[in-house]
């Protein structure tokens, strides 16, 4: 609104003098100078008034008749209203004369040419107006939509970011329930690693982007919380190269296929799980072997389709999940920068 009201001014600073001057020369007796600057000075100061009288009431019909929600109203009353607008300058025009004892018998003859202008130019101004006003509108009404769609889409990746911890935090209550159980002892220093590793998702719940070396050190945590359970049959190994750990991923992007593969596999000594990660052609690779678990814990795989959707919120490249040679393999792309 703002940008619009600065072209109105100048739009007024510029036609209200040259409108004022260059009417009354079509109107010009050659030679009759004082006239002529007479009706220059009442045509600048009709214009001004008309102009700032015809501003404020058509900013009371826009309020009244708004364009968008009654555009056949609003044009109509905006017709009549500069009609009327027009109509009234001729008059004036008219008792103008009549103070300088101009009115012949054929006055509306022979000024039949500047009324004809003067509705002209009414009628043009009017349909300028209006025009730069839609045209603002539409702009506006661009602007506030790509706002809220902007707002929408920062809105849901957020509540997509906030998703992982409630999963986070019930997986692992349900391993801790399982602990109590079996072994109380372990439970107790389950419980103190937890608060750890949990420190870590609260401390990313804000970023957007980690970088690698990161959520290794927070995997080795969360594998360690996960060996306290089941010891040497879960078994971890990185081979990340030093000079990739500075780049970027998603925060608990490698945590998510990591932890599916301890909640859906056997571990024992018969079947120990193996989990290897390293990075490929611009990916973090996660790779677990196969031997699932005979009553499968029910999954509606909110982690893995929460990771792909936060990366469509990123990136153009989207991580990759599937099996392969009795193996289950994440690919996680990697970010340029933060």
């Amino acid at each position: 609104m703002e940008k619009l009201n600065y072209v109105y001014r100048w739009f007024k600073i510029i036609s209200i003098p040259v409108i004022g001057i260059v009417m009354p020369l079509f109107f010009y007796d050659a030679g009759d100078y004082k006239r002529l600057i007479m009706w220059m000075i009442i045509s600048i100061i009709l214009t001004f008034v008309f102009w700032e009288f015809g501003q404020r009431v058509s900013h009371i019909i826009n309020k009244k008749f708004p364009i968008d929600s009654l555009p056949a109203k609003h044009l109509i009353v905006m017709l009549i209203f500069f009609s009327v607008l027009a109509f009234s300058a001729i008059l004036f025009v008219f008792l103008v004369n009549i103070i300088f004892g101009n009115v012949t018998s054929d006055y509306w003859a022979e000024m039949k040419g500047i009324h004809i202008v003067i509705i002209l130019c009414t009628f043009f101004i009017t349909a300028l107006h209006e025009s730069i006003f839609l045209f603002y509108k539409w702009k506006n009404s661009l602007f506030i939509t790509e706002k809220l769609e902007k707002e929408n889409v920062i809105a849901h990746y957020e509540a997509l970011k906030n998703q992982v911890n409630p999963h986070f935090l019930f997986n692992s209550l349900g391993i801790l329930s399982s602990l109590i159980q079996t072994n109380p002892k372990n439970a107790l220093e389950y419980v103190d690693q937890f608060s750890k590793t949990y420190r870590y998702i609260l401390d990313v719940s804000n970023k957007d982007t980690v970088s690698i070396k990161e959520e290794m050190e927070f995997i080795n945590s969360y594998i360690y919380l996960h060996k306290i359970r089941f010891g040497d049959n879960l078994q971890f190994k990185s081979e990340i190269n030093s000079n990739h750990l500075n780049k970027f991923i998603l925060p608990l992007s490698l945590q998510i296929p990591v932890e599916n593969a301890i909640k859906h596999n056997e571990i024992s000594d018969k079947h120990p799980l193996k989990i290897l990660v390293f990075e490929e052609n611009n990916y973090v690779i996660i790779k677990n072997n196969l031997n699932l678990k005979y009553r499968r814990e029910f999954s509606k795989s909110i982690g893995l389709r929460n990771l792909v959707d936060r990366y469509k919120f990123i990136s153009n490249i989207q991580p990759k999940f599937y099996k392969q040679d009795n193996n289950f393999i994440a690919e996680i792309p990697i970010i340029s920068g933060d």
